[in-house]
């Protein structure tokens, strides 16, 4: 997971533009909670932080079904707001897991919960359809909240430690270890988050296919070289990874890893992998 730009929109402007598209019984509906839309939005930055969130304005059915079907608009004819979120996300890699890309916008407030946010720029934000799916309708809840990428920032150092085993053939799970100055909230968020996104799987199915796609350079470094050679070069990937990244990716938790891994730097990887083995392919 990563940080983005908040987007910059008057999104006032974009309520009115929006709403003034509408049949005529449905804009009319739109003008008379016009107002109260935009307190909402004034007030959105204290609703999406709050545990559990719970909306604090009460919409009529015709009210709610004219504010979530403005997002439809969103597709046609005012797909250009649509796609300047997208083009958001850096690289147009997914800020909720850090790996896949983008192809759709998330309502960070689930617009069918809180639907004066169907449109706000803050409350969509460019999410693979894998994390978007995972996320459904969810909100925040006792137990932690998603990580908002407008507002949030990943701790530093990493939260994201990997552990790789090559007993048996190649293995790499993940989890959330909070440093020791992380505060309980944001370590329950980070772990809720992670939890919830089924990002253990999504993470570990990327780093088996990486390992498979290295085996055969770090044989050969083995042979050429040094461990210690080889475990300064891994740290050194890990870096690199860190700077285009970020200290919370995937890669560079499973280059540190794999750095101070005494199956790997030993050699002994290759005893414990089967002949013939295909890597499994993420979904």
């Amino acid at each position: 997971m990563y940080a983005l730009a908040a987007p910059i929109r008057d999104d006032d402007a974009d309520f009115i533009t929006v709403s003034s598209r509408r049949a005529r019984a449905t804009r009319e509906v739109l003008t008379t909670i016009g107002s109260r839309v935009k307190d909402a939005y004034a007030s959105y930055e204290t609703r999406w932080s709050l545990r559990p969130a719970a909306p604090d304005t009460t919409w009529t059915a015709s009210e709610s079904a004219a504010l979530r079907s403005n997002y439809n608009l969103l597709q046609r004819p005012f797909r250009e707001i649509r796609d300047e979120l997208l083009r958001g996300a850096p690289q147009r890699i997914c800020p909720m897991c850090g790996h896949r890309e983008v192809a759709t916008l998330d309502h960070y407030l689930p617009k069918s919960q809180f639907p004066e946010f169907s449109i706000l720029s803050r409350n969509l934000v460019p999410c693979c359809p894998q994390c978007n799916h995972k996320k459904r309708e969810k909100t925040n809840e006792a137990t932690g909240r998603f990580f908002h990428p407008y507002y949030d920032e990943p701790p530093h150092p990493s939260s994201l430690v990997a552990t790789v085993s090559f007993v048996g053939g190649i293995g790499v799970t993940y989890s959330i270890v909070g440093p020791p100055d992380l505060d309980d909230e944001t370590l329950a968020n980070l772990r809720f988050h992670f939890r919830e996104l089924d990002l253990a799987d999504c993470y570990s199915a990327a780093a088996i296919q990486e390992l498979f796609d290295r085996l055969e350079y770090f044989r050969v470094m083995l042979e050429a070289t040094s461990p210690e050679w080889l475990s300064d070069d891994l740290r050194r990937e890990a870096q690199s990874v860190i700077s285009a990244r970020g200290v919370n990716h995937w890669k560079s938790a499973l280059y540190r890893a794999l750095s101070s891994s005494d199956d790997l730097l030993s050699g002994r990887f290759v005893e414990h992998l089967p002949h013939h083995v295909t890597a499994p392919r993420e979904d």
